[in-house]
Order: C-alpha cells, then structure tokens, then sequence
C-alpha cells in the first residue's frame, strides 16, 4: 500500500482485499459481499486491526456491514486511541470513574428515517 494514499481509499483498499471483491470505487451504502461469513468477518478485522494500529470488539465487527461502516469504525477507534494517548500523557497516575471510551462510543451511522405508511395517511374530517 502507498503511504501517499488517503485514509479512504486505504480503508477501501483492505475492505477489497478482506472480502476478495474490488470495492475501491463502491459506494458509502454499499453491503460489503461475504461479511456474512464469520471468516471475512475475521479476515476484515485482523487486517483493519493491523493497518490502523486499532482494536476491534466483537461488537464492532458486527456492525462492520457497508463500506461507511468500516470507515466510521476505524476513524473512531483511531480518534480514541489518540485521545487514549494524550490523556495517558497529560495524566499518567489519574484513575478514571468514566466508562472506557470504547463503551461510550458505539453508534457509527445514523439511524435510518422510517418509511412513510400510507395507511396512516392524515386527512381531515369536514364537517356537514
């Protein structure tokens, strides 16, 4: 991998390489092909692990399903591994009462808008 690439294309690049599919050009929606199978699903992990110096819960590679996912994912880990970093330098004997960042920090994507029922649809009633 080039050192002169930019963080999403690195991303997308060890997605391609994981699931055995070329997704450089995919789109952020983009279902990522195989991840159903528990071994892509290790095969990602391990690869992002090591490409971003991150750790991953198994909670976080189940929600590793589109190519923003995993883009969402590893920003933040990064974010709170440097956070993790200037916190342990600024104050090396402080103990925290705080969850760990890593349980205070879960959700990547926002939640999808639910689709509109027509049967619900409002009307007015007149009256006669």
């Amino acid at each position: 991998m080039s050192l002169h690439m930019h963080f999403g294309e690195n991303v997308r690049e060890i997605v391609s390489m994981s699931c055995g599919e070329d997704l450089r050009a995919a789109r952020s929606r983009t279902p990522l092909p195989g991840i159903d199978s528990p071994e892509v699903q290790r095969r990602l992990a391990a690869n992002l692990e090591r490409s971003f110096d991150i750790t991953l819960s198994p909670e976080d590679v189940s929600h590793l399903t589109t190519v923003r996912a995993v883009l969402q994912c590893v920003r933040l880990r990064r974010w709170e591994r440097e956070l993790a970093c200037e916190e342990s330098a600024a104050a090396p004997a402080a103990v925290t009462a705080a969850k760990p960042l890593h349980e205070r920090f879960v959700r990547y994507t926002a939640p999808v808008p639910p689709v509109p029922n027509p049967a619900s649809a409002s009307f007015a009633i007149r009256k006669s």
